[in-house]
């Protein structure tokens, strides 16, 4: 009977590897590369992924009502459909409160640097 071995890999040992080297993984984005330091798309892509997802929940939730309104087999229980109701309404109350920092940051910048605390008149 013979033994079975790993197969020999050609890669080189981890600690060959700085930590300058980057990853092969990079993080997905909706940027072009030119615009991903601008300062205010991070928000953007957040309120759309979160838009998105609220929106397919809501429609999850719709779609079994529906069904369950013309006696078809709903995609979704009630318990889930209300689960997914509760993670759209915080999904939405924490995008709110993502907003709401960014005006007050933005306000806050606006402000004369006297008002901020910052050099006097």
């Amino acid at each position: 009977m013979t033994s079975m071995r790993a197969p020999k890999r050609n890669h080189a040992p981890a600690s060959q590897f700085s930590d300058t080297h980057q990853a092969l993984h990079e993080p997905f984005t909706w940027l072009a590369e030119s615009v991903q330091k601008h300062p205010h798309l991070d928000f953007v892509c957040l309120s759309q992924e979160i838009s998105h997802g609220i929106a397919v929940c809501l429609e999850l939730v719709e779609s079994a009502s529906i069904s369950r309104d013309v006696g078809d087999i709903p995609i979704i229980d009630s318990s889930n459909a209300g689960h997914l109701l509760r993670f759209a309404i915080s999904a939405s109350k924490m995008l709110g409160e993502a907003a709401d920092r960014h005006i007050a940051k933005a306000n806050q910048a606006a402000l004369p640097k006297s008002a901020t605390g910052g050099e006097h008149a």
